[in-house]
């Protein structure tokens, strides 16, 4: 995925360790609103599997949930 453009290689410094991580590029990002449209389709109108849990995009500018990808429900930011 790295050869493709989709994922970056990068440093996860996390409690004075770092090590080697990876991040989504603008290409591999720009799908996302759609697959999250999907599952909250799919939890809409599907069962929720036994022991299942709700799945959330989480806004990280203002901590709250989203049910849009491009703009925050919450914030509008």
């Amino acid at each position: 995925m790295v050869d493709d453009g989709l994922l970056v290689r990068v440093d996860d410094v996390r409690g004075g360790r770092t090590r080697k991580g990876y991040a989504a590029t603008e290409a591999a990002a720009e799908p996302l609103p759609v697959l999250q449209q999907s599952v909250i389709w799919g939890e809409h109108h599907t069962a929720m599997p036994n022991g299942g849990a709700h799945r959330a995009m989480v806004h990280e500018a203002c901590g709250d949930e989203t049910i849009q990808g491009q703009i925050c429900s919450s914030c509008g930011g």
